[in-house]
Parts: C-alpha cells; sequence; structure tokens
C-alpha cells in the first residue's frame, strides 16, 4: 500500500503495509514570515541556521510559530539576512503609536 506525507518541498510516497498518519509541516502561506521569506529565497533551514547563528532546530520551531524569539534576537536576525525585520518577523503596532503619527500627545 502507498502513502503520502508531506515533506518541506512537497508531497513525498512512502510504501507503508498500513495507513501511517503524519503531522505535516504546514504549507508556505501558513509559516510565519520567516519561514515564507526563507522558501521564497530558496533557503535551506542550515543556510539560514548559519547565516543567522542559530540552531536549525530553534528556526523551525519559530518558522512554526512554536517558538518566539527576544526583540533583540530578532534585530540579529534580520541583519544577518539583510532585511528590514518587519519583513521577517510580525512587529505589533504600539498603543500610542497612532497619536505619535499625528504629532500628538
Amino acid at each position: 500500500m502507498s502513502g503520502q506525507r508531506r515533506s518541506e518541498t512537497g508531497l513525498v510516497t512512502v510504501n507503508t503495509g498500513q495507513t501511517v498518519t503524519f503531522n505535516a509541516p504546514a504549507e508556505a502561506d501558513e509559516r510565519t514570515p520567516l519561514g515564507r521569506w526563507r522558501l521564497a529565497h530558496g533557503l535551506s533551514l542550515d543556510e539560514v541556521a548559519d547565516l543567522t547563528g542559530l540552531s536549525k532546530s530553534m528556526l523551525s520551531r519559530v518558522e512554526r510559530g512554536q517558538r518566539d524569539l527576544a526583540a533583540l534576537t530578532k534585530v540579529k536576525v534580520a541583519r544577518s539576512l539583510g532585511v528590514p525585520i518587519r519583513e521577517i518577523f510580525p512587529v505589533p503596532k504600539m498603543a500610542d503609536e497612532d497619536t505619535a503619527d499625528r504629532g500628538t500627545t
């Protein structure tokens, strides 16, 4: 009997004698911005780990939304990849940001 499981690059066929359920990685559109950025630029987890100094397993957890990074670490990752932080990490808007934009206090 042939089954299928999802891999980072698509579907992989596996031959098994039974039905197997896999916890498939999220598709690119379900990943965090960092994961979508990595896939869009054709980089592997190993390559991003080498560039950023973070472990492959940590990056994987961050991409799947299972782990968050400290603000300073997010800045370091963005700088090491040469991208604006808002491109790879969600940046919450501050409550008083609207007031500051209008020049009032």
